[in-house]
């Protein structure tokens, strides 16, 4: 039960610098291709949370002005 009780509260963060290096590291078109749709949703708030972290984002960004010539506008609060 205690064995579970810790594995039931291991959060993202726990292993967050491993997806981020995934992310990064990404030249599959598919992964790609779901990072730069993704993009769309940084303005309504609705992208995944992997697309909150900025270096995901300067990856997709970077594939995304690959295949088409591309201003994204990044507003900081």
């Amino acid at each position: 039960k205690a064995l579970n009780r810790e594995r039931t509260n291991v959060g993202r963060s726990a292993y967050f610098e491993r997806i981020k290096n995934i992310l990064i590291s990404a030249e599959d078109d598919t992964v790609l291709e779901m990072l730069t749709d993704n993009l769309e949703e940084l303005s309504s708030g609705k992208q995944s949370d992997e697309l909150k972290w900025v270096e995901v984002q300067k990856h997709a960004v970077k594939h995304l002005n690959a295949r088409e010539n591309t201003v994204l506008l990044y507003r900081a609060f």
